[in-house]
């Protein structure tokens, strides 16, 4: 504190009753941690300060409501401004929750390689569920769209299996096209 200025600290000017609430909504933010850890005090400490900052009656205290606007209520004005220049755009691109749609090509042969094995791996997922719930272990059902044949195209799903007993269901080529039809699909919406 001295670095700061601060040479004396006059205790009469405290009232315990502002200490007791602060240390007790800290407490009560920790799920009733008696001794919490620096980060942890830290944390609850920025976490009481803006819900007070938001709100204009303290949230668990039993002080009065003051009938005021919370602090932060000045950037409704701004975030009101944006959402009406927003609506006033004649042309719509399409957003979402981080900004502008991201077009991503996949140009190089390893990402090629790798959308088709995610896909395929997709297939053996859909396969090991439509076993689950439809199927129930149809010898002739599972064998339409799996097969007993791995290559090449079922590499990441060899490398996913937890040991040699093969538990994951492998598609056949069909199905794997049947089911990179629909992502793809899918991919032209997102």
């Amino acid at each position: 504190m001295t670095e700061y200025g601060v040479h004396s600290f006059l205790l009469r000017n405290f009232n315990q009753d502002p200490i007791e609430n602060f240390f007790g909504a800290i407490r009560s933010l920790g799920y009733h941690s008696n001794n919490p850890s620096t980060q942890g005090f830290s944390s609850a400490y920025k976490t009481l300060m803006l819900n007070n900052l938001t709100t204009s009656h303290s949230v668990g205290s039993n002080c009065e409501n003051d009938f005021s606007e919370g602090a932060l209520a000045s950037y409704n004005l701004l975030f009101s401004k944006i959402n009406n220049d927003d609506t006033q755009n004649t042309y719509h691109e399409l957003r979402v929750a981080d900004g502008l749609v991201k077009h991503k090509s996949v140009g190089t042969p390893e990402l090629s390689y790798l959308k088709f094995q995610t896909q395929n791996y997709i297939a053996g997922f859909i396969i090991k569920k439509f076993n689950t719930i439809l199927f129930k272990n149809c010898k002739i059902c599972i064998g339409q769209i799996s097969t007993n044949s791995i290559g090449k195209s079922h590499d990441l799903m060899i490398a996913r299996e937890y040991n040699e007993r093969l538990n994951l269901k492998y598609p056949n080529v069909s199905f794997c096209r049947l089911i990179q039809g629909i992502t793809s699909g899918a991919e032209s919406y997102v």
